[in-house]
């Protein structure tokens, strides 16, 4: 709750359903092509040439989310991830174009094409990137996924919130005290790798789960983290504007 409050003051309107981590993840195949040994930074190995140089050969996705990425970066930088100053911003894109020679492909969803092993190393939020980890296991492919918990993740949490000039204001309520009962949520949470904001629904999810930081990031990994921002209007643009000049490899 004290996290919801900088996007819900006092707490008023917003009722906490899920929450999670955006990070990143490796395979065993991208370990290899790194000699076995990872950077201190885990953000390094999306973020600096010398290592997505060794990647590249068995694929690079970045996450197809201009309003997710940017504030990752300008984080990793020591920038307002807000992105309020077009300066940081742009710094911010110089490193993407760094990188993007490197990249195999932009996805807005890479829980399939990670799961596979079509690609080595991703960024995207932790649900994704854990499923895509159980998916792989399931069918016993080999691929080795690793979920890491690098510092600086992004931190956001999925909300329920009823519209003013809703007409079923009692189902809606219904509806929201359905998703926060435990045995609901919990279920839920084992189904798509979130965390539950109910704490009783997290007692009743197996303890790997309960175990993993990329799904339950301990207090230190809070510490070392942000909040996911609302970037301004402008902002939201620029980065817009800016991430697809990268994507088609432009200036």
């Amino acid at each position: 709750l004290k996290v919801l409050e900088t996007a819900d003051p006092g707490n008023q309107y917003a009722v906490p359903y899920f929450s999670g981590v955006n990070t990143i993840a490796i395979t065993a195949k991208g370990k290899e092509l790194l000699g076995g040994k990872l950077p201190e930074n885990g953000w390094d190995l999306l973020f600096k040439p010398e290592y997505t140089h060794k990647l590249k050969s068995c694929g690079i996705a970045l996450w197809d989310t201009p309003s997710e990425m940017f504030p990752i970066l300008l984080n990793y930088l020591g920038k307002d991830p807000k992105g309020s100053n077009p300066e940081d911003l742009k710094a911010a894109a110089e490193v993407l174009k760094s990188i993007r020679p490197d990249v195999k492909r932009f996805s807005p969803s890479i829980i399939d094409e990670l799961a596979r092993g079509d690609i080595c190393l991703a960024a995207g939020n932790g649900g994704d990137l854990n499923l895509a980890k159980a998916r792989s296991e399931e069918v016993k492919n080999n691929v080795g996924i690793e979920v890491l918990t690098p510092k600086g993740m992004g931190f956001w949490i999925e909300s329920w919130l009823i519209p003013a000039d809703a007409k079923n204001v009692a189902n809606a309520h219904k509806y929201i005290n359905y998703t926060l009962d435990p045995e609901i949520a919990a279920k839920n949470g084992i189904a798509v790798t979130f965390a539950p904001a109910s704490k009783p629904a997290r007692e009743k999810m197996p303890a790997e789960l309960v175990n993993t930081r990329s799904i339950f990031p301990n207090e230190q990994d809070m510490k070392d983290g942000f909040v996911m921002p609302q970037m301004s209007t402008d902002a939201k643009k620029l980065s817009v504007s800016l991430w697809q000049k990268i994507k088609v490899g432009t200036n």
